[in-house]
């Protein structure tokens, strides 16, 4: 008897409840359209702006890399500025950076000078600089200020 009355309250329930799931379900997607269409500038804005640090912190890993590349040419013996200028260019343009736009100086001791005239254990410093501009992909960004340098100095003692 009780399986009757379970049977009946199921049969009378089961055609209102049918009805019932999909007209919310219909109401549930037309709120969900309403959700993405609220939330997806906030969801634009995270993914443009991660993908503009992580532009940022590729290009310092490139000018810190093309500084230390630099500085190691600077502190070996017989080594001058141009062969300096030359190797950090190249290892900006390796990394698919405009060594151009790059701002390379030159230090022996604190002073701007030629390498070649740095003796044995003279502190030998290359600091390499470029606009945040010129690392873009798309010529500019949204979060970052136009006029922002990445630069990198790294200093090295002259060798032998």
């Amino acid at each position: 008897m009780k399986r009757q009355v379970l049977v009946r309250h199921h049969q009378s329930a089961g055609g209102n409840s049918a009805m019932r799931c999909a007209m919310s379900d219909r109401d549930r997607r037309g709120a969900v359209a309403v959700e993405l269409a609220l939330l997806m500038p906030f969801f634009a804005t995270i993914i443009l702006g991660v993908t503009e640090i992580g532009q940022v912190q590729r290009a310092q890993c490139y000018v810190s890399e093309a500084a230390y590349a630099g500085c190691t040419m600077g502190s070996q013996l017989g080594s001058s500025n141009s062969l300096v200028i030359s190797d950090v260019k190249a290892s900006l343009t390796s990394c698919k950076m405009t060594a151009n736009s790059a701002v390379i100086t030159i230090k022996v001791n604190d002073v701007v000078a030629d390498v070649s005239s740095a003796k044995l254990n003279d502190k030998v410093t290359v600091k390499v600089s470029i606009p945040v501009s010129a690392t873009s992909w798309f010529g500019s960004h949204c979060f970052i200020p136009a006029n922002s340098t990445i630069s990198k100095t790294v200093v090295m003692m002259k060798q032998g």
